[in-house]
């Protein structure tokens, strides 16, 4: 897939082109069927991510600002594996584009990206963004 469109919630898109979101290489594993990966994802829309579990326990005013963590249908929350400190352009470009989990804290002028999978790598997790190929 040299050139495509994703397609992010609310219907809007952004380009693959020449096989990078944003300068990311897009995964072409079978495991992705027409989706973008998770690690094109995020590592396009974030510049930099700090890998910090220990964060979420050292303020108490973290607020849901994107995405849920609570799912409705079972009535209970969702287990977050990993927190990624990611900066506020970063955090902009999830909250108008997808429905990943970020949380923000005032009192530390942080936010974290909430990931919820575990034990598969990130370019073959599927994002939930449909790819669609430009023709050539």
């Amino acid at each position: 897939m040299k050139n495509a469109t994703v397609t992010f919630k609310n219907g809007k898109t952004l380009g693959i082109y020449d096989g990078k979101f944003f300068g990311v290489e897009v995964s072409t594993e079978p495991c992705m069927k027409g989706q973008l990966d998770y690690y094109a994802m995020i590592h396009g829309f974030c510049d930099a991510m700090i890998l910090n579990n220990e964060i979420i326990r050292h303020a108490d005013d973290w607020e849901v600002v994107n995405g849920s963590d609570y799912d409705e249908e079972t009535g209970e929350y969702f287990e977050v594996f990993q927190y990624f400190i990611i900066d506020g352009n970063g955090a902009e470009y999830l909250e108008e584009y997808t429905d990943q989990l970020v949380y923000y804290s005032e009192s530390l002028d942080m936010y974290l990206l909430g990931v919820t999978h575990c034990g598969t790598a990130w370019d073959c997790v599927n994002s939930g963004y449909e790819v669609t190929a430009e023709a050539e």
